[in-house]
């Protein structure tokens, strides 16, 4: 997504990815490098039903991204 974000339409491709999951929770990989920025993202994911795998840089986030398949 390009910054500034339209928060309505990201909601929108989110949720068709989420829906693409058999139990419709749908899964999200958070990268983020500030400790505090990530534990509030998180639980605002969750609290919306997404199960959340957190990488605390890129790097990390790239090797989790390269662990697992997105599904279509």
């Amino acid at each position: 997504m390009l910054k500034p974000v339209d928060w309505s339409r990201f909601g929108r491709i989110a949720n068709w990815f989420r829906l693409a999951e058999s139990d419709r929770r749908g899964t999200v990989l958070l990268v983020e490098n500030e400790v505090v920025t990530r534990m509030a993202m998180r639980s605002t994911l969750e609290d919306d039903s997404w199960s959340v795998v957190e990488a605390a840089n890129g790097a990390e986030g790239l090797r989790h991204a390269g662990e697992t398949r997105p599904t279509w």
